[in-house]
């Protein structure tokens, strides 16, 4: 890969990563959320090499699995996966694939490029 390319790669991880993160510390600082915290995690699914991968593979690693968990199941789902993207970027098919198979068997799961979409999806969910 060029040395540009490489770059912007880690931006757009970086990217993403900020947004997840800001997820989060919204979600956990957030008093309305108190009855819900530790039931809302990040999905790790971003191995650092091949090596890394393969081994998290063997141990249970889902390719396309979305980002994060909410595990709290409402009258309509037994819990929401979001998958979080940055600005303008959608889903790749791995991830659509098994978007599909957890609406599937019941699951709310929603993808998002953006922080305050992210939050209304969450407050949506949960009926706040």
């Amino acid at each position: 890969m060029a040395r540009g390319t490489q770059k912007r790669e880690g931006e757009e991880l970086w990217a993403e990563s900020k947004h997840q993160q800001k997820l989060f510390i919204w979600f956990n600082n957030s008093p309305e959320f108190k009855e819900y915290r530790g039931l809302f995690w990040h999905n790790y699914n971003n191995p650092p090499n091949a090596v890394a991968g393969n081994l998290l593979v063997a141990s249970g690693l889902m390719k396309g699995l979305p980002d994060m968990t909410l595990a709290y199941p409402t009258k309509e789902y037994p819990g929401l996966y979001l998958e979080l993207k940055r600005i303008g970027q959608k889903p790749r098919p791995d991830q659509i694939a098994k978007m599909k198979q957890l609406r599937d068997v019941g699951y709310c799961v929603e993808s998002s490029d953006n922080l305050e979409e992210s939050k209304q999806i969450i407050l949506k969910y949960l009926g706040l």
